[in-house]
């Protein structure tokens, strides 16, 4: 008998995803592939999902290969990285990834013409590329507002907690480009990812800064260090990163 359960849960638990594009069939596999591999990004997002937030993928290639516990449905897979640089290569739920359409997320089983519910309408897509390389626009699913990049391919962006007269307190995130190096014996070796968030206050009129606090993250997400900072009254330096945060918040 429990084992008739266990088989009806695994039943249940595959139709209910078949419903959506988890699973799909050959025809439906091979049209999703041949789309995404003419993609260079795309949105994964759940908008009924408890807590799930935006990433943007970079899509590097694309493949389907047969379901488990079916010998007609296959899946969808994406080999590429997601917004913080992660290496994926995974199988996604077509309803639930969304293409740019002329500055629009459509969601992508829509759009290719298969039955399904994204839980969200059409949104408008919270990224932009410049040089074919992609940064954040307005704000990303954490609230940030993208302001700079720097040379080492750092991304910048902020988000205001208080503003008070002519100060702007702010916290700033600074994420880490993953990159791929050789250590001291020749191996190569994943360095970078994560992210690290500063909380500073701002000086519209004095053009100074006062750094808070800083937390960092590693590529998984997790807290690695946290500490309080007392630099006061920093000034910013025009051409700096710095300079491009004070131009965003108080200009």
């Amino acid at each position: 008998m429990k084992k008739i359960f266990t088989l009806l849960f695994i039943l249940v638990s595959f139709i209910s995803k078949a419903d959506q594009l988890a699973y799909v069939t050959l025809q439906q596999a091979k049209i999703a592939t041949e789309f995404l591999l003419n993609k260079k990004e795309i949105i994964s997002w759940c908008a009924c999902c408890t807590d799930e937030k935006k990433n943007l993928i970079t899509i590097q290639s694309s493949y389907y290969k047969k379901a488990k516990y079916s010998d007609e449905y296959y899946e969808v897979f994406i080999y590429g990285k997601d917004q913080n640089g992660n290496e994926i290569n995974e199988a996604f739920d077509l309803a639930y990834l969304h293409y740019n359409k002329n500055g629009m997320a459509v969601c992508l089983g829509i759009g290719l013409g298969f039955e399904c519910d994204p839980c969200t309408p059409v949104f408008k897509w919270p990224y932009y590329s410049n040089n074919s390389e992609t940064y954040e626009n307005d704000i990303d699913s954490d609230g940030f507002k993208y302001v700079a990049k720097s040379k080492d391919g750092s991304v910048y962006s902020v988000i205001i907690e208080k503003t008070a007269y002519n100060n702007r307190e702010i916290w700033v995130k600074n994420t880490i480009p993953l990159k791929t190096i050789k250590n001291s014996k020749g191996k190569l070796v994943k360095s970078g990812g994560g992210y690290v968030l500063t909380y500073m206050v701002v000086n519209c009129s004095e053009k100074e800064f006062t750094i808070e606090e800083k937390v960092i993250y590693n590529s998984k997400g997790d807290v690695v260090k946290s500490e309080k900072i007392g630099s006061f009254n920093n000034k910013i330096v025009p051409g700096s990163v710095m300079s491009a945060i004070y131009s965003d918040i108080c200009l």
